[in-house]
């Protein structure tokens, strides 16, 4: 199994779930360019350089006849290789994955006004400065973070564990990342007859469920649908054995 990561994260947030997965598959689990260990791409780090990353990846380590799992931004990047080598995947497995642009729950004005931003931002390197300064202060950035945490999530051990997961990328790949998933679109859609496993969090505060999976419908005839009640986008802190025990059902059909 190839298992690619979300947007602000690394492949160490799914440690749990990577390792349950490989009870059942030999997982490889990449830190995309940018993101945790790996080095930064010499381009743009959008979700279409990713995709030539991954290919040339998947080429040099020989991976044929392969489950193709990723989560949120992993998710997209999921469904750009799947139309890329389909033969070389046997089963498709896409949790949160942002099928396009429009699935953003982003009123179209803030929508337009953060893609400008994040057009212009990386360009700066004063503006790329002052903010990882913020970002790499403790006490101004845990402050900045915590207003945004519902109450039950503001513990320290979760709070700890989000700032390392924000700084697993300099906030100049953040902005370069986001500004890619804020204007995804699939050149072709072509139907991907794969069998493929959709899975989302019945309480995602990002996506347009019934947009989204309406789409990735379109794509993916051979799909499967599971929703997650009581879960968010992804959730925060390191993922608990009693979360992992709670989702064996999900795991048993992967």
């Amino acid at each position: 199994m190839l298992f690619l990561h979300g947007h602000r994260s690394d492949s160490l947030r799914f440690k749990g779930v990577i390792e349950k997965l490989a009870e059942k598959h030999q997982v490889f689990a990449p830190d995309l360019p940018g993101f945790g260990k790996s080095s930064q791409l010499p381009a743009w780090h959008s979700l279409e350089n990713y995709r030539k990353y991954l290919l040339l990846f998947i080429e040099k380590i020989g991976l044929t006849d392969f489950v193709l799992a990723g989560c949120s931004m992993g998710g997209s990047l999921a469904i750009l290789l799947a139309q890329k080598i389909p033969q070389k995947i046997k089963k498709i497995v896409l949790f949160g994955a942002v099928y396009n642009r429009s699935c953003f729950k982003l009123r179209r004005l803030k929508r337009v006004l953060t893609i400008l931003l994040l057009a212009i931002f990386p360009r700066n390197s004063y503006l790329v400065f002052l903010v990882n300064l913020i970002i790499r202060n403790d006490f101004l950035f845990k402050k900045f973070l915590t207003q945004h945490f519902p109450k039950e999530e503001r513990k320290k051990g979760i709070v700890d564990f989000e700032v390392k997961q924000w700084r697993t990328a300099s906030i100049k790949i953040w902005a370069q990342t986001l500004f890619s998933l804020l204007t995804f679109r699939l050149r072709e859609e072509k139907e991907i007859y794969l069998p493929t496993l959709l899975i989302f969090s019945e309480k995602d505060q990002y996506i347009d469920l019934e947009k989204n999976i309406s789409g990735l419908k379109k794509i993916f005839p051979r799909s499967e649908l599971i929703i997650i009640k009581g879960l968010s986008h992804v959730p925060k802190g390191e993922i608990t054995q009693g979360l992992l025990k709670k989702l064996d059902w999900v795991f048993a059909k992967i």
